[in-house]
């Protein structure tokens, strides 16, 4: 059995150094890119279709400011 949070984030800045930069490094891709990435097929689906509601819905407004699709 595999868990995992999925969190969409709405990315206002982008810093040059993080605190976990010595642990993580940061990519920037497409939800389509993204998707070709998963390990497992629940992941690309969650990629490709939660994700992708989600920014059709906070593009047009719907988001709220706490990003939350809800």
């Amino acid at each position: 059995m595999c868990r995992a949070a999925v969190f969409a984030l709405h990315v206002k800045e982008e810093l040059s150094s993080w605190p976990e930069q010595s642990t993580r490094r940061r990519t920037w891709l497409t939800v389509p890119e993204a998707a070709s990435r998963c390990r497992y097929q629940w992941m690309e689906e969650a990629l490709l279709t939660g994700f992708t509601d989600w920014h059709n819905k906070w593009s047009k407004g719907g988001g709220g400011t706490n990003c939350d699709p809800a």
